[in-house]
């Protein structure tokens, strides 16, 4: 049955923003019964304002419409629009909402003593994904926040048809574990769908300790299998032990390692720290690039032939404390256009040097130490 449902699926991988909104919002326009939105970032600008404009019209001829913003990546877009009534078109929540204004936000009891300590044990737990699904018929997921530099910058995104079960099951869980204005009871996902959701073989998520190992491990497990080439795409690196380990030992026994990393980063501190982890890869005998054109912030692991694409980035909030989603492409022809645009993104590229990063001073390598000791906010 899952063979079946595998070969039916249509994969299309996309490598501009502009193609691939424009692809989602023509589904948007076209849907008829329901549209699901969570995004780590939702902006005050031309695309965000694109995109609430259709939900709204979407709303209005009879279409069920729901949104999920992380509460601190789109914390700003909250604090202006979500608060103020004009909204009420649809329903929308918020992951894990920072608790300040605390007169003005979204949880009715943000005084309870019980509900602030729950809040600061998971405040660094935020939803990182970016997905998009039309009817139950069609999702759209990877990289692209819907903010306007994902028209600039170098994503990765994916389209899925028809939407397997375990994409709409992550939506679910986030939904039920949002707050909102005025919240009501919160549902409790599915026993059922929970068990679905672990036994996928190409759906990757990480809602609860057991679905976030499992994850983990299958890209540990295919890093020591695999046999000739291993190509990451990430604009932020900083690994676990286990995930650095693997990388390195992949390319002592002779797997071709490369990785494609930003030149130009949108978070500083961790463009200043990624340096100290690649001296062990090319110590090893890994090859490390840094794109030029702009900033890159695609998401591929390639493993041989076999490629994932989603919202993971390989530092530790993605691997250990946010909630993801990443696909492992089953179609030839998607898996060939992963390659071809690694390829492409190579020649786009400069090689990341040894020499350059053993003229680092003392002075600096002391700081980066003392910036690691929070790396879990990384």
């Amino acid at each position: 049955m899952l063979s079946l449902f595998l070969m039916a699926m249509n994969e299309t991988v996309y490598a501009s923003g502009q193609i691939y909104f424009d692809d989602l919002f023509k589904e948007v326009d076209q849907a008829q019964k329901s549209i699901e939105v969570e995004t780590y970032i939702l902006a005050d600008d031309e695309l965000g304002k694109l995109l609430i404009e259709k939900l709204k019209l979407a709303s209005r001829r009879g279409v069920q419409v729901r949104l999920i913003v992380d509460g601190f990546g789109s914390h700003p877009w909250i604090q202006k629009y979500g608060l103020c009534g004009q909204l009420d078109h649809f329903e929308w929540r918020s992951f894990h909402p920072l608790p300040w204004p605390f007169s003005r936000f979204t949880y009715s009891d943000l005084w309870n003593v019980q509900r602030m300590v729950t809040f600061w044990l998971k405040a660094n737990r935020r939803t990182h994904k970016k997905v998009a699904i039309i009817d139950n018929k069609i999702c759209f997921l990877g990289s692209m926040n819907f903010w306007q530099e994902s028209l600039s910058w170098r994503e990765t995104g994916l389209s899925l048809s028809p939407c397997p079960q375990e994409v709409k099951a992550s939506f679910e869980f986030s939904w039920a574990r949002s707050f909102f204005k005025q919240a009501s009871k919160i549902k409790i996902l599915k026993p059922s769908w929970k068990k679905h959701y672990r036994q996928s073989s190409t759906i990757f998520t990480n809602f609860n300790i057991l679905a976030r190992q499992r994850k983990n491990n299958e890209i540990l497990r295919r890093i020591r299998e695999a046999q000739s080439f291993i190509g990451l795409s990430t604009p932020y690196f900083v690994p676990t032990s286990f995930l650095l380990k693997e990388l390195c030992q992949a390319a002592k026994r002779g797997v071709t390692v490369k990785m494609i990393v930003t030149e130009k980063s949108d978070v500083p501190i961790v463009q200043r720290v990624m340096p100290y982890f690649f001296r062990s890869l090319l110590k090893a005998g890994a090859k490390i690039y840094a794109y030029q054109p702009q900033i890159f912030h695609a998401k591929v692991l390639i493993f041989d032939q076999d490629c994932i694409v989603g919202s993971t980035n390989l530092n530790h909030r993605s691997l250990l404390h946010d909630l993801e989603i990443d696909v492992a492409l089953t179609q030839k022809r998607a898996r060939k256009q992963v390659l071809q645009q690694f390829e492409e993104d190579l020649l786009s590229s400069t090689p990341v040097k040894k020499e350059d990063l053993d003229k680092v001073g003392w002075l600096n390598i002391l700081m980066i130490r003392l910036i690691l000791f929070f790396k879990n906010w990384m």
